[in-house]
């Protein structure tokens, strides 16, 4: 009985075709880059290609969510803020922090941690610490010579027209908000801290008689919003005219902003 011929080899994709079809594998795992760069020489070149990770990044524009911090609040049992990965891939090599004794994060953004590092609970900070837990980079800043009572911050990018889909090592600018009594007159303060001149920028002032609550800020274009206590009020500081503003509130109670779809703020 003769055999049947084997069957034919199907022809293969052209290379821009094959580029185009990885570059839809979806980035929240990336286990799945990986292993997808594993599968020949062609697939493992087109990965390692520096062309091609720019545009994956600028394909899917947001960046995924890799981890969580372990426990954002006070630690009493000395151990170091952690990242905890929300991925199967073991090999993700997120630094830890030295080990701190009572510790905060109030923000993350565009790849960085902001914490505040405090002596012991509920009194004035120590320093802040500017961490990137995916390469290990860490700045530690002094407060603020005055008001040095920080109560919450933002950290952010500082490179103009970024679009922050890879700004690891690049400069960056820190917020403060701090809080003062002035002649029995509560004050909110804010100083700008800048790495390109490792420099806290002059106080900004405005006289407020909540508290700003240690949630994370929001940015939306050129300004940052920090919530106030039993959301009274919200706390718009303009990076640009190093301006502060009040916006009042329905009185809900406690009270997220959020950006909407089309860039609105809610």
């Amino acid at each position: 009985m003769a055999r049947s011929p084997p069957p034919r080899r199907p022809p293969e994709l052209m290379e821009e075709l094959v580029e185009e079809i990885l570059l839809r594998l979806p980035p929240d795992e990336p286990a799945y880059l990986v292993r997808a760069a594993l599968v020949c020489k062609l697939w493992c070149r087109i990965f390692s290609d520096c062309n091609f990770r720019r545009r994956f990044r600028e394909f899917h524009r947001s960046p995924p969510l890799l981890g969580y911090i372990n426990k954002p609040c006070f630690d009493s049992d000395g151990k170091a803020p952690r990242i905890v990965p929300t991925t199967s891939t073991a090999s993700i090599p997120f630094f830890s922090l030295p080990v701190l004794k009572h510790w905060w994060a109030v923000d993350s953004r565009h790849g960085r941690v902001l914490i505040i590092s405090y002596q012991e609970p509920h009194i004035e900070p120590v320093r802040l610490i500017v961490w990137d837990p995916i390469t290990g980079s860490q700045k530690h800043l002094t407060v603020p010579d005055y008001p040095h009572t920080v109560k919450t911050g933002a950290v952010l990018c500082a490179v103009d027209g970024c679009n922050h889909l890879d700004c690891h090592g690049g400069p960056f600018r820190v917020v403060s908000v701090s809080a003062e009594y002035v002649e029995g007159v509560r004050l909110t303060w804010v100083n700008v801290y800048t790495s390109e001149t490792c420099q806290w920028s002059a106080p900004t002032y405005i006289r407020i008689d909540s508290h700003v609550v240690k949630t994370p800020s929001l940015l939306m274009g050129d300004a940052l919003y920090f919530l106030l206590q039993f959301g009274m009020h919200i706390l718009r500081y303009d990076l640009s005219k190093h301006a502060l503003s009040l916006i009042g509130t329905p009185r809900l109670r406690e009270p997220v902003t959020v950006e909407d779809g089309d860039g609105g703020f809610c």
